[in-house]
């Protein structure tokens, strides 16, 4: 068990130092995951945390300017909403990351466009699918950390912003809080 997780360790030291020129220097290309949660009206008036896994990638033009984009899958919402079962989300956000970057941590803002689509099954016989896709708007802060050379602990807030005509017919309408986690991994 020990020699695994040392050669495991040993395995992800040597992939972290690869192809980096300097300490602090971004690469070119990131890819990672993490979880997200927004924190939203659940159709009842209460607030809840909708939780997601999301996969991101970035093309790093330069220190400080970046271009991402990320899709995050809320797996089962729980809304109570009359005569509707689960609903399901996807999300997805393209845009820019700007801001600095120091050797051992970033702050960055970001700006990305997007679009959460809501599916469900309504509990009717017999059962019907329903689904929304609203335009979004993510603007927040990005803090990074930089504990190897190409690994990156990225922590999110934001406020994510999703217009809708029809209020309170599904979450997310309005100003959300976001909150994310992840680590990425630098690819050159």
């Amino acid at each position: 068990m020990r020699l695994g997780r040392n050669l495991l360790l040993s395995g992800l030291l040597g992939l972290a130092g690869a192809g980096v020129s300097a300490a602090g220097e971004a690469p070119l290309l990131e890819v990672g995951g993490g979880l997200t949660a927004v924190l939203a009206d659940d159709g009842s008036g209460e607030t809840t945390a909708f939780e997601a896994v999301a996969g991101r990638i970035g093309l790093n033009l330069n220190d400080s300017l970046a271009v991402e984009g990320e899709l995050g899958f809320f797996p089962s919402t729980d809304i109570r909403i009359v005569g509707s079962g689960d609903w399901h989300k996807l999300q997805g956000l393209f845009g820019l990351k700007a801001g600095k970057r120091l050797e051992r941590v970033g702050v960055f803002g970001k700006l990305r466009l997007g679009f959460v689509e809501s599916r469900a099954t309504l509990v009717t016989l017999p059962p019907v699918d329903v689904s929304e896709t609203d335009f979004a708007l993510d603007l927040g802060v990005v803090v990074e950390a930089y504990f190897l050379p190409l690994v990156t602990l990225r922590v999110d807030v934001a406020d994510l912003i999703i217009p809708s005509e029809e209020r309170n017919s599904v979450p997310f309408d309005g100003h959300n809080l976001q909150l994310g986690v992840g680590i990425a991994l630098g690819l050159w």
